[in-house]
């Protein structure tokens, strides 16, 4: 009986016109919202409940911007030689021992200007492995033997990266982009091997007495962490827009013969008010993949690349927008003229329908990017490190929602307009 009261309710909604469904190539009449979900913030730690594993996530201020002058790549030794040397107390192999015993994993990630630090544990080992966890935090070994090691590793990460093309593309597009920047400064051989274990032990003083922002995933009775939230909160002034960035072509060569193109400028940044028109403009133009308009002149339509696009990147005080493609040499004259005829395009104007299926596609990845309790809390506890109001996320996904077509177009001109920053590898 119940099968055949929903067969008849189907029936009558095809007979009615009303099992019609929606193309996905359709715009919707305005999009729909959704919104991004929220840790709780209580006692100076952000909280999300899980009944598995007991995550502890700490955020410093400082990252790979402090490395020496001439010891690039200190900071990333830093972080590598803490997890593998162990506590002081305790050395590598106890420490090593150790964790194995609670199943825990450690990890201490450096980024630009922030250095991540977690563990991962049994919330019946919590206790203790919060406190194996803040020792190693504290008061790091720094065995010289696993310092050595990870020195050679790095190394070896320095060989291969030299020998990718795409990596070797955006190095050389720090170098111009930021010139006489911090962040233009990347790890070579000889800066490796100019580091000390005193380089070290002064950048572990500079980053880790610092006061972290505090994310916890699980149910943690958060008082061994006392002493790390008592720590003093030191002044730290985050990057601001590149100051000189050095506009032109420059090239170089790598082993991975395949042939990129890399071209940037400066960007709106978070704060200004054309940040969600840039942001859905980037997206037609080059962000959202196979749809977007340089993907589709320059690979599907011309054929000339293997991979084709655009990447917007924003904080709070600085942006920066670029194009890339990775093709063959031999097509690198008719890329850069396919790569012209998109951006022409985009400057005589983006269409109403594209601009209503970039907002829902936005809205909708806002919503995937924070998919997982990681993702959430890491997001908030990045926010607030970057000095981004809470209610940032909602106001944004309200204005992408309200921008014009004629914001967005407006945007979209600046993008694409000279000067740039260009490199090519093996041209």
């Amino acid at each position: 009986m119940k099968r055949l009261l929903i067969l008849n309710i189907i029936l009558s909604l095809v007979l009615l016109g009303c099992a019609h469904r929606l193309d996905p190539k359709d715009p919707l009449p305005s999009p729909i919202r959704t919104s991004t979900p929220k840790p709780a913030f209580c006692n100076g730690v952000y909280k999300l409940a899980n009944p598995g594993l007991v995550h502890i996530v700490l955020l410093f201020p400082g990252g790979k911007i402090l490395d020496p002058p001439g010891k690039e790549g200190a900071v990333s030794l830093l972080g590598a030689t803490m997890v593998s040397g162990g506590t002081h107390d305790l050395g590598p192999l106890k420490t090593e021992e150790m964790l194995d015993d609670l199943a825990a994993n450690v990890s201490i990630r450096p980024e630009r200007e922030f250095t991540w630090a977690s563990i991962d544990v049994l919330p019946e080992d919590a206790k203790q492995g919060t406190s194996l966890f803040l020792s190693l935090l504290k008061s790091p070994g720094l065995d010289p033997k696993r310092l050595a090691i990870e020195r050679d590793k790095l190394k070896d990460k320095i060989a291969r990266d030299e020998e990718d093309a795409s990596r070797v593309a955006f190095d050389e597009l720090r170098r111009h982009l930021y010139k006489g920047d911090p962040r233009s400064h990347m790890p070579t051989m000889a800066s490796l091997d100019a580091i000390t274990r005193d380089d070290l032990i002064a950048l572990h003083k500079q980053i880790f007495t610092n006061k972290p922002v505090i994310g916890i995933i699980g149910d943690l009775d958060d008082e061994g962490l006392e002493s790390i939230k008592k720590q003093e909160a030191l002044p730290y002034n985050l990057l601001g827009m590149p100051k000189n960035p050095e506009f032109g072509s420059f090239t170089r060569v790598a082993k991975d013969k395949q042939c990129v193109l890399v071209m940037t400028h400066l960007g709106p940044s978070m704060t200004e008010s054309s940040y969600p028109a840039a942001y859905i403009a980037d997206y037609i133009i080059g962000s959202s993949g196979l749809s977007s308009r340089i993907t589709q002149e320059v690979r599907t339509k011309r054929g000339l690349a293997y991979s084709a696009g655009s990447f917007y990147q924003a904080r709070p005080s600085w942006g920066i927008f670029g194009i890339y493609v990775i093709t063959e040499t031999k097509n690198l004259k008719e890329v850069k003229h396919a790569i012209k005829d998109a951006l022409d395009n985009v400057s005589k104007g983006i269409t109403t329908e594209e601009i209503k299926w970039a907002k829902q596609a936005i809205i909708n990845q806002q919503a995937v990017m924070y998919n997982s309790p990681k993702k959430v809390l890491s997001h908030a506890m990045e926010s607030a490190s970057y000095r981004i109001a809470p209610e940032f996320d909602d106001i944004f996904l309200d204005k992408i929602c309200n921008t014009t077509a004629e914001e967005v177009n407006n945007a979209a001109s600046k993008l694409v307009k000279e000067p740039w920053v260009e490199v090519v590898v093996n041209p």
